[in-house]
């Protein structure tokens, strides 16, 4: 499965190449209703897993996201979360601007709620696409 999704006023790009194994999200995530976009990423990731078992990782470098994508981000990892119990060679690494406490403690929320290892990376600037 390879995946692009180009960014847009209210939604993240987002990209998955099956060889590198990486799966990002960029920008920024308030759409009017989040569940059709996370849902599509959903579905294509859970059938990539069910197939494949080469190691995943998942990045995130979000400046913003809204309730309705925080509740759909955390559905995706849960649902991500099924296939770690499995084989065990899937992470989540969380990038954030280093002044930006929000969204560090945002990682840091979800990754009390889930069971997959997380990195934090802080960095100067996010680079959006």
């Amino acid at each position: 499965m390879q995946l692009k999704i180009e960014a847009t006023t209210t939604t993240p790009s987002v990209s998955f190449d099956p060889a590198s194994g990486v799966l990002e999200f960029s920008g920024q995530s308030y759409p009017e209703d989040s569940l059709p976009f996370y849902q599509e990423i959903q579905d294509e990731l859970a059938a990539h897993l069910e197939k494949n078992s080469q190691p995943l990782t998942l990045d995130f470098k979000l400046n913003y996201f809204n309730t309705s994508s925080s509740k759909c981000l955390l559905t995706l990892l849960e649902s991500v979360e099924r296939f770690q119990a499995q084989r065990e060679n899937i992470k989540v690494r969380w990038f954030y601007e280093e002044d930006d406490e929000d969204m560090h403690s945002s990682g840091i929320d979800f990754s009390l709620d889930i069971l997959l290892p997380f990195e934090f990376i802080p960095v100067k600037q996010l680079t959006t696409v």
